[in-house]
């Protein structure tokens, strides 16, 4: 008689609409209140996989802006996935409404899966990514307009100018470089020169090694705005000053040795090495692929057609 009441008293009833919860709260917890650990394991890489290395993969294979197209559909299959262990939770707990739970099934056991998961693997993962493969960051001033305007969210590649890394710095890279007065801080601008290189700007016009970057200059009517297409090799690029400018136009220096010559394209209103001087190459983190979305308030709110722009 005491045995019959000990197994009567330890039956519950298997609740659909808590599967169906802890599966909204957490991919794959559901499948675990279920009593199907293996299920859930295959629901959480589901909804992980496409996400997290599925971003490094389609940014590493397809060119941009086609990346962007099939990133969105890895991220509808999370999003399909994610509902379908929802509904899987729900349906199988519906089929199975009385259960003895096993020595794991409890709360203790499914907190500890979602600190786990969601707050060791998963951010250790995301880290991993940021660090060594792909980063997004948003633009926060106007420093590089015309390219880059404040809001853009834009992709960086991270495996640039490492150890064991294929691409080094070269001229014309937009990069990401610890600010020398802060290192903590990020910085984005343009590799003008490196090193052993002579840059000299007189009158808005850009020299390297005595070589003329400025390939075209046009004066704008409003407030005498310059604009000036520069190009070094295969890339080239446009560059906005003003001749009564806050920033020092006109200079002649040599780039030392492990050292970087940077500048904004917005001339006029970009902090860059005319003010610090040129960076350690060493502090360079990356460098800046494409924008993926572009918000900015001033301009309309959501820039579209900026999405999928390749920078060079």
């Amino acid at each position: 008689m005491s045995a019959q009441k000990t197994a009567t008293d330890t039956i519950r009833p298997r609740l659909p609409w808590l599967a169906a919860l802890l599966s909204l709260v957490f991919p794959g917890l559901g499948q675990l209140y279920n009593g199907e650990p293996n299920r859930a394991a295959w629901v959480f890489m589901g909804c992980v996989l496409p996400v997290l290395p599925g971003f490094a993969l389609v940014l590493e294979v397809f060119p941009a802006p086609d990346n962007l197209q099939v990133y969105l559909l890895f991220l509808l299959l999370a999003a399909a996935v994610w509902l379908y262990g929802l509904i899987d939770a729900w349906r199988d707990a519906g089929r199975k409404p009385d259960f003895m739970p096993r020595h794991w099934q409890g709360a203790g056991t499914y907190l500890l899966t979602v600190l786990l998961l969601g707050e060791g693997v998963l951010p250790a993962w995301s880290a991993h990514i940021r660090q060594h493969q792909f980063e997004l960051m948003r633009i926060p001033s106007a420093s590089m307009e015309p390219q880059l305007v404040a809001g853009d969210i834009i992709v960086v590649d991270k495996s640039y100018n490492c150890p064991g890394c294929g691409e080094k710095v070269g001229y014309g890279d937009i990069v990401i470089f610890a600010y020398p007065n802060d290192p903590g801080m990020n910085y984005i601008k343009r590799v003008i020169g490196l090193p052993g290189d002579r840059v000299r700007m007189r009158a808005g016009r850009l020299y390297l090694n005595g070589n003329a970057l400025t390939r075209q200059q046009n004066r704008q009517d409003a407030g005498g705005l310059q604009t000036v297409l520069e190009q070094q090799g295969e890339k080239s690029w446009v560059a906005i000053w003003k001749p009564d400018g806050n920033r020092p136009l006109d200079f002649d220096l040599t780039v030392p040795s492990g050292q970087a010559f940077v500048m904004g394209d917005n001339r006029a209103f970009s902090s860059d090495s005319r003010v610090f001087g040129p960076i350690s190459l060493n502090t360079i983190r990356g460098r800046a692929m494409e924008i993926v979305l572009s918000y900015n308030r001033s301009l309309g709110g959501l820039q579209l057609q900026r999405s999928g722009q390749v920078l060079p």
